[in-house]
């Protein structure tokens, strides 16, 4: 409904409008037959060759304003108008102007059925059948056999039966019927290709040439039974017909460029819609005649073996599609996995980006960063109570050693007293190199003689010469101790405190520790 509102309103409105009063016009002075017989065949002749040409003259606009294959194609419905014009010039050239009987078949017979082709190229144009061909095909045997089977129940078969007076006579009469059924297929296929506005533009289209196969199988009917005249009923089809033409070109225009697609879920049923009505067909010639007839029969078999390959198609291709879907959902999961294998490579390479940040790379323990982050944490603990002390260690004579031995040696001796300072920590006590030969312990205790011990504890183990490299290195350690409430530490604070403490023992004569006077602000005389 929305794509018919959109074709009525606005300037495609006003043209709907007028291609409907030229319609109802034509449709009027046909069936009064104003201003005698005569004037009337005029009329209906003149306009029979208007109509055709006016719709050769908007399919040529539209293709000059496309690109592509449809372009190709509108051109293709353009000249089969033409073609029908040019055959009904001549058919009024005699029978107006020479004042003759038309002959049957003539040269005017040429000009109408050449529609045939140029239309079917025209509409063919429109599809790329390089895109599910197999299934285009059936459907358009599908289409064509039931609109043929209905058009032998119908006009085909009587004429057939009737015969003709020669040969060419009953080839050129078969041929409007047998033509119009070509057309029709090829219009019910295209109608299942496009798409929002352009049903709408196409189904105008089909609807055309519908109202000329109307006509072209009532002429065929009337040519042989001998009672065909001019601006007889039958002819307010072609003029309709190109009427309804020319408005699908003219609306073409208005619609933008043609998108053609794979039939949707709707039309998808689209090529049974012909298929259903020939098999009614089928039942009412059976049941007045008693049987269908050999040429019924046949349409029939051939029929049933289309339905029959398309639907095995059709179930060829959902079992491809199923293949596909449970390939593409293993896909699915296989990429799943490695994405979580690549997520958990991914956040274990955070941790340890995370945990590298905070750790000297030489020594293994903690560096500056990693200390003040335990200090925050101890801080921010609810249940932190007692006291909060810092121990600063320098290494005397580590210089001496870095100097002596080399760098290698100085590396292997920072590892070796982070170990065994290590080893001397208890629970609850955090060690870091906080640069150089520069180590500081974090101590959470409620004791204030417990960082003491430590200290002292600390002195004693650094003293012990160390193993490097088959030498004996000996240092000695200046320790700095300051203490703080845990609840209002300050984490530099408690470190500048500590640094001054170790500075004091460091002057006092190295080798022991002093603990910095919180209240005083200065540290005392250094203990051994």
């Amino acid at each position: 409904m929305r794509e018919l509102r959109y074709v009525v309103r606005g300037a495609s409105g006003a043209l709907v409008v007028t291609h409907g009063v030229a319609a109802l016009i034509a449709a009027a002075w046909l069936f009064t037959t104003a201003g005698g017989s005569a004037a009337t065949a005029l009329f209906a002749n003149i306009a029979e060759a208007v109509a055709p040409l006016y719709a050769a003259i908007a399919c040529a606009r539209t293709a000059r304003r496309t690109q592509g294959l449809p372009r190709r194609a509108w051109a293709m419905l353009g000249l089969g108008a033409l073609s029908w014009s040019a055959g009904q010039v001549i058919w009024t050239w005699y029978e107006h102007v020479q004042s003759v009987e038309v002959p049957f078949p003539s040269i005017a017979d040429a000009g109408f059925l050449a529609l045939v082709p140029l239309t079917v190229a025209g509409a063919g144009a429109f599809v790329d059948l390089r895109r599910g061909t197999v299934r285009m095909l059936l459907d358009a045997l599908l289409i064509t056999g039931s609109l043929f089977y209905l058009s032998w129940a119908t006009i085909l078969g009587p004429l057939y039966d009737a015969g003709a007076a020669n040969t060419l006579e009953w080839l050129v009469t078969m041929a409007y019927p047998a033509g119009d059924v070509v057309v029709g297929s090829m219009m019910f296929l295209l109608l299942g290709h496009v798409r929002g506005g352009q049903r709408v533009v196409f189904g105008i289209l089909g609807a055309g040439y519908l109202a000329l196969a109307v006509s072209d199988s009532g002429f065929a009917y009337l040519m042989q039974s001998g009672t065909y005249t001019s601006a007889s009923a039958a002819d307010i089809g072609w003029i309709w017909g190109f009427l309804l033409i020319g408005l699908a070109a003219a609306l073409q225009r208005r619609c933008g460029p043609v998108q053609i697609v794979g039939t949707g879920r709707t039309w998808v049923a689209l090529p049974y819609l012909p298929l259903a009505v020939a098999i009614g067909a089928s039942v009412v010639v059976t049941v007045q005649r008693g049987s269908v007839g050999p040429m019924l029969y046949t349409l029939s078999t051939v029929l049933v073996v289309v339905v029959v390959i398309r639907q095995l198609l059709g179930m060829r291709d959902n079992h491809r599609l199923t293949m596909e879907l449970r390939a593409t959902v293993g896909n699915l999961r296989l990429r799943e996995v490695e994405l979580r294998a690549s997520q958990q490579k991914l956040m274990s390479r955070q941790e340890e980006l995370r945990r590298l940040a905070f750790t000297d790379m030489l020594t293994g323990v903690a560096n500056r960063s990693g200390l003040f982050r335990h200090l925050d944490a101890l801080a921010d603990r609810p249940d932190c109570a007692g006291f909060l002390s810092m121990l600063y260690v320098d290494l005397d004579g580590f210089k001496d050693v870095n100097d002596t031995h080399g760098h290698a040696t100085g590396d292997a001796l920072l590892t070796a007293a982070a170990n065994r300072m290590g080893a001397a920590l208890g629970n609850g006590e955090f060690l870091a190199r906080i640069g150089g030969d520069e180590f500081a312990i974090l101590v959470a205790h409620r004791d204030l003689g417990e960082a003491k011990n430590l200290a002292g504890r600390l002195v004693t183990a650094l003293t012990c010469p160390f193993e490097i490299d088959a030498r004996t290195v000996t240092v000695a350690a200046s320790i700095g101790v300051a203490t703080q409430p845990a609840a209002a530490a300050d984490p530099h604070e408690l470190l500048r405190d500590a640094d001054t403490a170790m500075y004091t023992a460091k002057v006092a004569g190295k080798g022991q520790y002093c603990v910095f006077d919180i209240e005083s602000g200065m540290p005392p005389l250094p203990l051994r």
